[in-house]
């Protein structure tokens, strides 16, 4: 039985230019749009978006034949095929415009690199393939693209906040307009570029943390720092601040968010229990909490079903900063009619 099939070899770079896009919040979106909803804002955020942008920016010609595109999970790897003229400054207005698109449009928060690395891809054509080969039907779908500059790029985003960056060894390849627009990455060669084509930070803000923030006389960082909390809750918060704070020029440096060792203390029923998880922020860290608890031996006490329904409930619970002390926090739920009391304690430094 015949299950032969035959590749083209797209792209194998050493050193090749990559651009990469992430897609943010899209774990939430599951937990809250239903199927069908989270693939019309999958297709016309990675696709219609993405292709409306990009043929406006580059020419037909160049459409065709100088770029590599891979479209996976809620990533998009571009990739020089061919020379182009001003790629990176080309890339880099490219990438700053497709954010505001996707933001404005699509309420899709994302994070872009331009940076290089090794690249490879591959190219299956359904043509070429036995019809007795899994990989001819019509329900597969190939994409075969990778290399460490895509493995880099997606490390190098881990921890920082919505926005466009650019590796060191690529930002004299800005135009000098773009290159007065960066700003360092603390602990990291990278850089950050701000917009350019949208100086109005109104779009991002509801009607009435705008109104506030406009009625003060002389708008300061705490000022769009209370506008932005306003705004946005939950994850997508700290996503965004940073990236408001650095197109209203209030910071000079972007802070890296990197996950922290979190403990919490769990008082039920007269027991008291410890649970422990790597969080990235306060929102996040009791619910990483309980979902890394080990009820082993308490299952009497604590089955699965009640871990969930207390994750259910702490998804609208806001813990507390304990009076007097530092990096310690109270929240709590109910269970059976009981409370169930919990300190979080924030560990900074940990082996």
């Amino acid at each position: 039985m015949n299950h032969r099939f035959s590749l083209t070899k797209r792209t194998f770079e050493k050193s090749a230019i990559i651009a990469f896009i992430d897609l943010l919040g899209t774990c939430d979106s599951a937990e809250t749009l239903t199927t069908e909803e989270q693939a019309e804002k999958f297709l016309y955020a990675l696709v219609s978006e993405f292709n409306i942008d990009f043929s406006e920016d580059f020419t037909v010609n160049e459409i065709k034949c100088h770029f590599d595109v891979s479209i996976f999970a809620d990533s998009i790897a571009i990739n020089l095929r061919l020379k182009t003229e001003n790629i990176v400054e080309r890339l880099a207005k490219f990438l700053l415009k497709y954010q505001i698109s996707i933001l404005l449009n699509q309420k899709v928060q994302s994070r872009a690199i331009i940076t290089t690395g090794s690249f490879f891809s591959f190219k299956i054509p359904k043509t070429d393939i036995s019809s007795n080969s899994i990989l001819a039907s019509e329900f597969t779908n190939i994409g075969l693209c990778g290399g460490l500059g895509v493995i880099q790029a997606d490390k190098e985003l881990k921890g920082l906040p919505i926005g466009v960056y650019v590796s060191e060894e690529l930002k004299n390849n800005l135009s000098i307009e773009q290159q007065s627009s960066l700003i360092p990455i603390e602990s990291r060669k990278l850089f950050f570029l701000k917009q350019t084509v949208v100086d109005n930070f109104a779009p991002f803000l509801t009607n009435s943390a705008l109104e506030k923030l406009l009625a003060c006389s002389e708008i300061s960082e705490n000022d769009i720092r209370s506008a932005v909390n306003e705004s946005y809750s939950g994850k997508g918060l700290d996503k965004i601040l940073p990236w408001i704070l650095a197109n209203m020029n209030k910071l000079k440096k972007i802070q890296t968010k990197e996950s922290e060792l979190y403990t919490l203390i769990i008082e039920f029923s007269g027991g008291t229990y410890l649970a422990q998880a790597l969080a990235k922020n306060l929102l996040s860290a009791p619910i990483e909490c309980i979902k890394n608890w080990d009820i082993k031996g308490i299952e009497n006490e604590f089955g699965e079903n009640k871990k969930q329904e207390i994750l259910l409930q702490l998804k609208n619970e806001k813990f507390v900063p304990l009076n007097g002390l530092k990096n310690i926090w109270c929240g709590c739920v109910n269970l059976n009619k009981e409370t169930v009391l919990m300190n979080l304690i924030k560990t900074k430094n940990f082996t």
